[in-house]
């Protein structure tokens, strides 16, 4: 199973990645202290509307960000932030905020092994233990199949619906759960899985600075090829995991808005709505 991995190095060696990987990069947020952001801005659907410029808003955690960058996300009209990380997470790392945002924890969990985990703590699970890959497919899937994190997604989809302004929405890195609930927004307002795809993965761009110095540490800790490969599928994003949970979604209830509508309780009066609050008239 291994090989239906894909390198990030070759998903954007496509050259349709090329270009999407040319407007992921044109629409990141130059916060100064929190990794990962970028909104989306002319983003065309399959039946030839557009999301809204900045209805939506991916990062990580806000727990470093300055005056400023709270301010960049207030002026791109946020009014709502949506925390996917568990409450230890939370606790331990608090976001900041600003006055007179909605904060809303939808906590999610994509895995039982991340690279988050103290490091001697992972070492010694990754010298004994081959199955990152299937830890994260299983934990993708696990957020749209487990009726507690169900519960979570149906809290972040009301903080959308409800919030007079945009939608920020975050995990610990940005990358994984984060990464899910993106997919199944813009999956939901019409968006082509090709660009799905590509925003999904351009966390590998922004995050690899985080991944080399993972990688040296593991090497410094005297970790092996295969400790290696490990710690690059948890730290990495792979179009096989978001496979896994739009499979998960496609086999259950037939696509993202049948999920939404039907396996989440907003029915299709719901995803109407949804789709009226992300998509330009």
């Amino acid at each position: 199973m291994e090989n239906t991995v894909q390198h990030p190095n070759q998903f954007f060696e496509n050259p349709r990645n090329q270009a999407l990987l040319q407007q992921r990069a044109g629409d990141r947020l130059h916060l100064l202290k929190v990794r990962n952001a970028r909104t989306y801005r002319n983003v065309q659907t399959t039946d030839g509307r557009y999301l809204r410029d900045n209805v939506l808003v991916r990062m990580a955690r806000l727990t470093h960000a300055t005056p400023a960058d709270l301010a960049q996300l207030r002026d791109v009209g946020v009014t709502a932030v949506v925390d996917l990380r568990l409450p230890n997470e939370a606790a331990a790392a608090p976001d900041l905020r600003l006055p007179g945002w909605q904060y809303v924890p939808a906590p999610t969990a994509s895995d039982k092994v991340t690279p988050g985990m103290p490091l001697p703590e992972l070492f010694d699970y990754l010298k004994d233990h081959d199955d990152a890959l299937d830890q994260m497919r299983n934990g993708y899937r696990g957020i749209v199949a487990d009726p507690e994190q169900q519960a979570s997604l149906r809290a972040a989809i009301n903080a959308v619906l409800t919030t007079p302004g945009a939608t920020a929405f975050h995990c610990s890195m940005g990358k994984d759960r984060t990464g899910v609930f993106a997919a199944l927004m813009l999956s939901v307002a019409g968006v082509d899985r090709h660009f799905i795809d590509a925003d999904y993965m351009y966390s590998n761009v922004s995050g690899a600075a985080h991944i080399q110095a993972l990688r040296q540490k593991f090497a410094d800790w005297g970790g092996d090829a295969r400790m290696q490969n490990q710690i690059d599928y948890l730290a990495s994003t792979s179009t096989a995991y978001l496979d896994a949970m739009f499979d998960w979604v496609r086999n259950n209830y037939g696509d993202a808005a049948g999920f939404v509508a039907d396996g989440l309780g907003f029915g299709h009066d719901g995803v109407i709505a949804l789709r009226h609050k992300l998509i330009a008239e």
